[in-house]
C-alpha cells in the first residue's frame, strides 16, 4: 500500500510539474509575441518611458492569467558610459522601478524577483541595447 502511495504521489507530482512546464511555455510563447521581454532605458536614467512602460501592462496581463508563475528582473548598463558603480546603482534602479511598476499594476510583489549585474554583463552587442531589465519567467 505504501509503494503504491508512493507511486501514485509521484505520479501525481510529474503531472503537476508537465502541467507548469506547458503553462510557463505559453506565458513565455505570449510575452515574446508582446515583446515585453526587454524594458529598454535611455542613457544614465532609470525612469520608464511610455512606449516600455506599456510592455510592463502586458507582462502584467499575462501574470495575471498565470497565478503559479513568477518573473525575474535583471537590470544592466551599458560599459560604455559611466564607471562601474555608477552603472551597478544605475541597473539595481532599473529593476526595482520595473518591480515597482508591475506591483502599482496589481501584480504581488513576491511574485516579481530582481537583480542587476551593472555593466560586467553585456547580454546584448549595442550600448543601446545593454540599457535594459531583461524580463525571464518562472
Amino acid at each position: 500500500a505504501a509503494a503504491e502511495k508512493a507511486a501514485a504521489d509521484k505520479a501525481a507530482a510529474e503531472k503537476a510539474a508537465a502541467e507548469k512546464a506547458g503553462r510557463l511555455a505559453e506565458a513565455k510563447s505570449k510575452l515574446q509575441a508582446a515583446e515585453a521581454e526587454n524594458v529598454f532605458f535611455l542613457l544614465g536614467s532609470s525612469v520608464i518611458r511610455k512606449e516600455q512602460a506599456e510592455k510592463l501592462v502586458a507582462l502584467s496581463k499575462i501574470l495575471s492569467e498565470y497565478p503559479d508563475l513568477k518573473v525575474l528582473f535583471v537590470g544592466y548598463a551599458d560599459r560604455s558610459t559611466g564607471n562601474p558603480k555608477l552603472n551597478l546603482d544605475l541597473s539595481k534602479r532599473r529593476s526595482e522601478v520595473v518591480k515597482a511598476r508591475l506591483v502599482e499594476l496589481g501584480v504581488d510583489s513576491s511574485r516579481v524577483e530582481i537583480d542587476h549585474k551593472g555593466c560586467t554583463v553585456q547580454p546584448y552587442k549595442t550600448p543601446e541595447e545593454n540599457r535594459v531589465a531583461i524580463c525571464t519567467l518562472k
